[in-house]
Formats: structure tokens, sequence, C-alpha cells
């Protein structure tokens, strides 16, 4: 029964927020168990309480892009899935005030379930809006790495490269909707592939990834993590493409492919900065 419950998030959304927050951590040459708590309570409360409350505010949009989550598949009541969300999002507001270092990092946290009430509540649910999907969830994925750092020093010169995560972000969810057509069109959400079709969504998210290798350049980054960067982006960019360019009729893998390599480069980032920065 808890397992039908947790399966409301989703264990790649739990590895990228706890790994990231690791990231911050070691970036900021600070690491230390307490990192790994604070990520816990991120990836397993804040972000928890994201997915699941869109699981429930979903439902019956899952019933036809993903049918065995779940309230679609009886596994759950919709009832009892929202106030499972509600409890999720209790917690996300509370347990901050007792770990939070300062009014920013306190901000950061509280942003964090903002985010979720703005992304799946009506009317305003940004889901809705294909650029507020994509800038909210941008944001979601770069807060945990962003806050992680913020807690563990009072430097700023790493914050460069948080800008650089949001713009690749920005250029690789919009990929998303490929799996996501058939229900966002009949439940009247906007889709990026429906909109703007194969060959333009390939062209916006490489010109978005290229325009972020640029600015790698003329931003002050550090030479040890510019490097990783370029790298990352530069995976990416010929995923993206050999998806595209030669197995098209399998493009509803392409975001799970990217979202698992992002995984194992962040268990990479998180060792490399431990061991080596």
């Amino acid at each position: 029964m808890i397992l039908n419950y947790l399966r409301l998030y989703r264990i790649d959304a739990f590895l990228i927020t706890f790994l990231s927050y690791l990231v911050g951590a070691t970036v900021a040459n600070n690491f230390s168990v307490m990192s790994l708590v604070v990520a816990l309570l991120v990836a397993g409360i804040s972000v928890n309480f994201i997915y699941s409350y869109n699981s429930w505010a979903d439902w019956k949009i899952d019933q036809i892009n993903k049918p065995n989550r779940p309230i679609p598949a009886g596994l759950i009541s919709p009832q009892s899935a929202f106030y499972y969300a509600v409890s999720l999002l209790v917690l996300s507001i509370i347990y901050p005030f007792f770990i939070y270092k300062n009014l920013l990092t306190l901000g950061l946290f509280l942003l964090l379930p903002i985010i979720g009430l703005l992304y799946s509540t009506e009317p305003i649910r940004l889901k809705k809006n294909k650029f507020g999907a994509t800038f909210t969830t941008s944001l979601l994925l770069t807060i945990p790495i962003s806050l992680s750092y913020l807690m563990h020093t009072d430097d700023r010169t790493a914050i460069p490269c948080f800008l650089i995560l949001f713009g690749y972000c920005l250029s690789v969810i919009p990929l998303k909707d490929i799996e996501d057509v058939e229900g966002d069109v009949t439940y009247k959400s906007d889709n990026w592939m429906a909109q703007l079709g194969s060959s333009k969504l390939f062209l916006l998210s490489i010109s978005g990834l290229l325009l972020n290798l640029l600015l790698i350049f003329l931003l002050p980054i550090i030479a040890p993590l510019s490097i990783y960067l370029s790298i990352f982006i530069l995976s990416t960019m010929l995923v993206v493409a050999f998806f595209f360019l030669f197995i098209p009729q399998k493009l509803n893998l392409l975001y799970k492919s990217i979202i698992w390599m992002v995984i194992f480069e962040g268990s990479m980032a998180f060792l490399i900065t431990y061991f080596f920065i």
C-alpha cells in the first residue's frame, strides 16, 4: 500500500533532486552527513509533494498518457492521493524553518511547494501553458543544487553554473511533451510537440543547448566546472541529434534517455567534485 503512494512520485525525479543537492554541497567544498539528511528532506518531501500533487491533478490525463500510474490504475483513490499530497505540502512548509541558513535559503526551500501549487492548481495551472510549464519545471530542477550551494557557503562564484543549468533545462524540458501529446491535446494543455512538430522542436532544443554552450565561455566559470558543463551539454546534444536523425520512430524514449543520462552524469559530478575539486 505504501509503495503505491510512493509511486505517485518518480524515482528519476528523486534521484536527480538528491544528487543535485549533494553536488551543490561538494561544489561548495563543505559536504557533511547533514548534507545527506537535507538532501533526503528536499527530495523526499518538497519535490515529492510537487510530483505527487501533480499525479493527483493529472490523473484523468494519465488515463490516456500513463494508464499504469497508481490513480488511473485503481491502486489509490484520487481522494487518498490528495490527502497524501496535502500532508507532504504541510511538511514541506514546516521543516525548512528548522534548518534554513538565511532568508534567501528559506525562500528557496519554500519556493518548491509554491512551484508545485502553481504548476498543478486550477485556475492558474501553469502546466497547461507550455512556457509556464517549461519555466517552472526548469526552476524546480535547478533549485536543489543552488539551494545546497547557498546552504554550504557564502561564496557566490559558482552561481553562473546554475544559470547554465537553468538554461539547459529550458532547452530540454520541451522534449518531454513528445510522450504526452495525446493526453495533452485531449485535455487542452499546451504541448510543444503538437504545436511545433518534430523538426522545429529539434531545432529549438539544439539551439538552446548551443546557446548555453556559448555562455559557458562568456560567463566567469572556473575551469573544472566549465569543462564538466561543456561535456554535459555536448553529450545531451548528441543524444538529441541521434534520436531525431536516426531513430525518429522512438522519439518517445528520448526524454527518458536524457533523464537517465543526467542521473549518471550527476553521480559522476558528485564523485568528481567530492574527490578532485
